[in-house]
């Protein structure tokens, strides 16, 4: 490898995806021998680690005072920020939510990427995603966007998934990325670390010449807004594009779409109308004031 990296972890913390304390602590573990394998790669080579959790995404490395896209991997630096943020995230009520907040983790690790690529016009850029939580509806269409983000800023996507069932957004990301998408069985899971540094740790041009692991069909289907299950043949509307199953159609029209929009629109005015006649009131009074 030539030309150094810049990685971005995203690990799920939700306290319902991991049962299994031992399962946790191995798999942080497996995950932190594959960053000290990234780290020696290249001497130039940049890490930036995000913790999801069902009620907010919290970057753990580097710190957030360190006001830094990526940092350098400082091993046991990266290991105590990695074990503290992820048993505090563990200990947080995840509330009603069921998933973490994958959408915004990736929304979040991919502007920071891009920022270290501005920095550093050499970096080539990649996504690893250690997911455990089940797929939630108002994360599928943020998720994409952050699939299709990532394909034009050029980031590989890796996924690790836990879940009992696969993620549609990270299956996604990682077939339009040149990723690898992974769902270990127990076995494997003994043995993540080695599926990481061999699948995951080649750049995409060492990767072209590897042989990847066989990779499952990726269900590309649209989700319906209504009842967020996949749909093979149904309607999309024609002002937002929100997809649809069933017989006929029976979303919004583009009249209710127009109304809301001059609903919207109106309001915004409104503001403005007051910003602008308060400033005037303020001129006024200020040059009273002056004179």
């Amino acid at each position: 490898m030539d030309a150094p990296s810049a990685l971005a972890v995203v690990f799920d913390c939700n306290p319902g995806g991991w049962r299994n304390s031992a399962a946790l602590i191995r798999t942080v573990d497996q995950v932190l021998f594959f960053v000290n394998a990234f780290r020696i790669l290249h001497v130039d080579n940049r890490l930036v680690v995000f913790g999801t959790h069902p009620t907010e995404v919290r970057p753990l490395w580097p710190s957030a005072a360190e006001e830094l896209p990526a940092a350098p991997v400082e091993p046991q630096a990266v290991r105590r920020a990695l074990v503290h943020g992820v048993e505090d995230l563990l200990a947080k009520d995840p509330g009603d939510t069921a998933g973490s907040l994958l959408g915004g983790a990736l929304a979040r690790a991919l502007p920071r990427l891009a920022a270290a690529k501005r920095a550093m016009p050499r970096l080539q850029l990649r996504l690893l995603v250690v997911h455990a939580s089940a797929d939630v509806p108002h994360q599928h269409l943020p998720g994409m966007n952050c699939a299709f983000a990532a394909k034009k800023l050029g980031v590989v996507v890796d996924a690790v998934e836990f879940a009992k069932a696969d993620s549609q957004v990270l299956q996604t990301a990682a077939d339009m990325t040149g990723g690898v998408y992974l769902r270990p069985d127990a076995a494997t899971r003994t043995g993540l670390s080695q599926f990481l540094i061999s699948s995951c740790l080649p750049d995409a041009a060492a990767r072209e010449v590897l042989r990847a692991p066989a990779q499952a069909a990726v269900e590309t289907r649209a989700i319906c807004h209504r009842t967020h299950q996949p749909v093979s043949l149904g309607y999309a509307c024609s002002v937002c594009l929100a997809p649809r199953a069933g017989q006929t159609y029976d979303g919004p029209t583009t009249t209710e779409h127009a109304s809301s929009t001059r609903t919207r629109t109106q309001a915004m005015l409104t503001r403005s109308a007051v910003s602008s006649s308060y400033s005037r009131r303020t001129r006024r009074f200020l040059m009273r004031g002056s004179a």
